[in-house]
C-alpha cells in the first residue's frame, strides 16, 4: 500500500488577489485581499513601518477557518521545523533562548509573506497610498 501524496494544506486553496503595493517609511508595504474560490474572507494591509500586519475578516467563521489554514500551513510548509531548528541552534550556542513562536496571526502573515514571494511581481498593482501622495504636507495627514 502506498502512502497518499499531499501538497501542504491543498484542502483549502486561499489565494492573495488586488495586491497592491507602495514605499511605506520602513520598507515595502501592501494591501491584498484573501480569497477562498470566489468569496472574499478578509483583507490585509501591511504598512510598512515595522508593526504588525493588519487584518479585517468579513466574519468569525471566515476567521476561524483562516487561522485553521495557516497554522496548518505553517505546519506542513517546513516552517515550522526552521522555527524549531534555528531555537535549537540558539539554545545550544547560548543556553537560552526567548520564545517566540507566532500566534494564529503571525501563522498568517508568514503565509501571506510566501504567497507574495510566490506571485510574480507582474501581478502586482504598484500604488501610492493616500498618505505618500505628493503634494500633500505632513499636517495634512
Amino acid at each position: 500500500m502506498t502512502a497518499k501524496k499531499t501538497t501542504p494544506a491543498a484542502a483549502l486553496a486561499y489565494t492573495l488577489r488586488n495586491i497592491k503595493t507602495f514605499v511605506g517609511y520602513d520598507g515595502y508595504g501592501l494591501e491584498a485581499d484573501v480569497y477562498l474560490a470566489k468569496q472574499k474572507v478578509a483583507s490585509i494591509y501591511d504598512a510598512a513601518d515595522g508593526g504588525p500586519l493588519g487584518i479585517e475578516y468579513a466574519g468569525g467563521k471566515q476567521k476561524a477557518a483562516l487561522h485553521k489554514f495557516a497554522a496548518r500551513w505553517y505546519m506542513e510548509s517546513g516552517v515550522e521545523a526552521e522555527h524549531e531548528a534555528m531555537h535549537a541552534e540558539v539554545l545550544a550556542k547560548h543556553g537560552k533562548v526567548t520564545d517566540h513562536r507566532p500566534d494564529a496571526e503571525g501563522k498568517l502573515e508568514s503565509w501571506v509573506n510566501a504567497e507574495i514571494d510566490r506571485i510574480p511581481p507582474r501581478l502586482w498593482i504598484p500604488c501610492r497610498p493616500a498618505r505618500c501622495q505628493p503634494g500633500k504636507r505632513q499636517s495634512e495627514y
